[in-house]
């Protein structure tokens, strides 16, 4: 039975305002009065970190979570208080009209981009950061799984007729040979694999989405297609290629980890070969990264978003060595694209 005194606490997050719930202690509190802070406290006794969590949501918004819906953020030892601390989340859209506060004198949705500006504790302004830092690379990369999953077979008939790509998808394949072996990273259904074939490629897709790699089986059966996810498992990949084909799938990389991401990949190029990206281009005015929630299907899903200006990714591209060979702007609907092609240069 655990006897150790630790703190346990965290917030509500809603990924369609990008917003966190969190409170305003009152003004009678011994530590931080009238600052914005977490919800929690120290635990009982017998009680897991997460079952700490759970209790203190219950207790100060009277709403019940499930605990294996948590998310943990971070645990470290907090000197000041020298107590354990354990830092929670989870995904939620509750109005605050569902809720009841149980302790302190306010509690508020905050929009990330707005939070800091309120009167945070020393804490709790630490955490947020850890969080704005990683949240999208842990959390959205979950979601976008699960959205893939859910949106396969209509992701498949919406865009299988699409050919805004097939200019900067020429241009590659005139840069290879027949036969040459290519690389579909973020592959979706098949689609663009299954017309690097039609012009003599061989090609090996890879998907994090269980249910697109069913169908680009099922659509391109001359294709190889496995589940891998590229932040994760690249060394699952066997080999090095002639080329690299990242269509539509790096927009969905957070810009924190674009650049690692792309070092990676370039591990299984061989030298010479070349490496075609396109990207939603970033708009003037627009933010860098957000979370986008359609409803065009008939139901509700998000995926995050990340843009990038032409110069940013030959900017990425060059300084890891590789000289820019094609570039391109394309529209698709009202969604403009970037298509660049560049070469890992030989190594003599």
């Amino acid at each position: 039975m655990n006897k150790e005194k630790f703190y346990s606490g965290g917030f509500l997050y809603n990924p369609k305002t990008n917003s966190v719930l969190l409170h305003k202690r009152d003004a009678r509190a011994k530590v931080n009065p009238d600052r914005w802070a977490f919800f929690g406290g120290l635990n009982e006794e017998g009680e897991l970190p997460e079952e700490t969590f759970v209790r203190e949501i219950s207790e100060e918004l009277g709403i019940k979570i499930s605990k294996d819906k948590i998310i943990p953020l971070c645990d470290y030892f907090n000197e000041e208080l020298q107590t354990h601390r354990n830092i929670f989340f989870i995904e939620s859209d509750l109005d605050k009209s569902e809720m009841k506060l149980g302790e302190g004198e306010d509690f508020d949705w905050i929009s990330l981009d707005k939070v800091f500006e309120y009167d945070l504790t020393e804490k709790t302004a630490k955490d947020l950061k850890v969080f704005i830092g990683h949240n999208f690379i842990q959390i959205i990369k979950m979601n976008l799984k699960d959205t893939y999953n859910k949106t396969a077979v209509d992701y498949f008939k919406d865009h299988k007729e699409d050919n805004w790509w097939k200019e900067g998808a020429d241009k590659f394949i005139g840069f290879l040979k027949k036969g040459d072996i290519v690389l579909d990273v973020g592959c979706g259904t098949g689609i663009k694999a299954k017309y690097l074939i039609e012009k003599g490629l061989d090609v090996l897709g890879v998907d994090f989405s269980d249910k697109c790699i069913e169908i680009a089986k099922r659509e391109t059966p001359r294709g190889n297609f496995i589940v891998v996810d590229i932040m994760d498992n690249l060394k699952n990949i066997n080999g090095t290629f002639d080329g690299l084909f990242a269509q539509a799938s790096l927009l969905h990389i957070s810009k924190k980890e674009i650049e690692n991401v792309l070092k990676k990949l370039l591990t299984k190029l061989k030298d010479g070969g070349y490496f075609y990206i396109a990207l939603k281009e970033k708009k003037i005015g627009r933010k860098d990264e957000e979370i986008v929630v359609d409803n065009d299907y008939g139901y509700e899903y998000e995926r995050f978003f990340s843009y990038f200006t032409m110069d940013e990714i030959k900017n990425y591209l060059n300084k890891l060595g590789l000289k820019i060979c094609y570039e391109n702007y394309a529209t698709s609907g009202k969604a403009p694209w970037i298509q660049v092609i560049a070469k890992k240069e030989q190594i003599i």
